[in-house]
């Protein structure tokens, strides 16, 4: 077995360089990278920071598909590691070098961490999903429709319907988007509650059960597109007030009874929603007594399609009723609807989406591709050769003293795919180390 030491020397990593104080040789490494980096000698200590140039990188989402797919094909333990598309190895290489080059980053999101908890290995494919977003979290999807309710409200309030919301992906992530990415990163795994892969799977089957009855009523259905849209801006309007006026009457019985039941007596994110908008509109001086008025007249169709999540997801689900009227017989699946939420919250965030077939081809179809146009590239399946000739586009962008910078800060085989992601649980032979260092817990 061998023998690891955690000191504070592990964390003064390559390239070494000669220390400027003691003139020891390849002792002067890299201790730690951020905005800047700073240099430390092994020797004598000596520590010197450096500047970086800013830097932007393009934001790319995978869906669960591409996750679960690169993981197989990098992982000897998975069943389908030698029948899997050659395409997902070549994805994960040339990913995982323009992560490393520090002009991309692909941040997970809550949908990755719950559709990996039901599936039968989470824990290969948090590696997988963990190490191409290195720390970079998308917050979750009620999150940000709230955040976007709450930048736009007092712009209505001071009669700017058409004001533009700013859609900056920093305001929506954890761990700061366009930084420069440290050596190593720490994984913690175990947190979730007991019973929470249980709970994932009765959402989903209650969500099955939910949309095949939506999915018979579009089959009845004679309306237009235009109308089916604003049937679902309603819908969202009357669901909104209808379960936030349940959630309080439940929630002021449990108390009167002496119940203690989290389940009932947190807001759900609905009401959260509800109680943001009223906490704006006292911020910007509305009198209690005309919050209600004022929270009923901006729940409004015309108003609520400024708000970009809930304009994604009503257009959404205009196509589906569109496609189901059209005679489409197959209710809508579970990992749809994820991806209706997914794409609602994250679609004005990235300059790239891979995305499954039919989400993808519902985005390609008018008016969606004209009214949801944020400069988002989406790719799926059937344009993966697109998506190839995409990243290698970014890459030939970069300039050569940008790489020659990244082998400074973090040597000049940092750019190598870690394609050894899986072999430390499969028996890396004695003496290898891993081309990307990680920290699990």
């Amino acid at each position: 077995m061998n023998e690891f030491v955690f000191g504070p020397r592990v964390f003064i990593r390559p390239p070494y360089i000669t220390c400027p104080n003691c003139g020891a040789e390849e002792q002067f490494g890299v201790l730690m990278i951020g905005w800047g980096y700073t240099r430390r000698c092994r020797e004598c200590w000596f520590t010197e920071r450096y500047d970086l140039p800013e830097i932007r990188k393009k934001v790319i989402y995978l869906d669960q598909m591409a996750i679960s797919e690169m993981m197989k094909a990098l992982n000897p333990a998975s069943p389908a590691y030698e029948r899997v598309d050659p395409f997902w190895r070549e994805l994960f290489e040339k990913l995982d070098v323009l992560k490393k080059l520090q002009v991309i980053v692909c941040p997970d999101s809550a949908t990755h961490r719950a559709e990996s908890a039901v599936a039968p290995d989470p824990e290969a494919l948090r590696r997988m999903y963990e190490l191409l977003a290195f720390g970079i979290t998308f917050k979750d999807g009620p999150s940000i429709r709230n955040a976007q309710v709450a930048e736009y409200l007092p712009h209505w309030l001071q009669g700017e319907p058409d004001h533009e919301l700013e859609l900056d992906v920093d305001h929506v992530t954890h761990g700061g988007v366009h930084r420069w990415e440290e050596h190593f990163f720490i994984s913690v795994g175990g947190l979730d509650p007991e019973g929470w892969v249980d709970s994932l799977r009765e959402q989903r089957e209650r969500t099955a059960e939910g949309i095949v009855a939506v999915h018979e009523r579009w089959r009845n259905s004679d309306l237009s597109f235009e109308e089916l849209y604003r049937t679902e801006l309603e819908a969202f309007r009357r669901t909104l007030l209808e379960v936030y006026v349940a959630e309080t009457r439940r929630r002021e019985e449990a108390i009167e009874q002496g119940i203690v039941d989290l389940e009932i007596l947190l807001p759900s994110s609905i009401s959260q929603l509800v109680e943001t908008i009223h906490h704006v509109l006292h911020t910007e001086g509305v009198p209690d007594e005309e919050l209600w008025t004022k929270t009923i007249e901006f729940l409004q169709p015309e108003t609520l399609e400024h708000i970009p999540y809930v304009r994604i997801s009503c257009m959404l689900y205009a196509a589906l009723a569109r496609k189901a009227q059209a005679g489409q017989v197959r209710p809508p699946s579970r990992g749809m609807v994820n991806d209706l939420q997914v794409v609602s919250a994250l679609l004005p965030y990235c300059d790239a989406m891979f995305l499954d077939n039919e989400m993808a081809g519902l985005l390609g179809e008018e008016p969606l591709r004209t009214s949801l146009d944020f400069g988002t590239r989406i790719f799926s399946w059937n344009t993966r050769d697109r998506f190839l000739e995409y990243l290698d586009e970014i890459r030939e962008a970069v300039p050569n003293e940008h790489v020659e910078l990244v082998a400074t800060v973090y040597g000049p085989e940092w750019d190598t795919p870690y394609t050894t992601l899986y072999q430390r649980a499969h028996g890396r032979g004695e003496g290898e180390e891993d081309a990307q260092p990680e920290a699990e817990a």
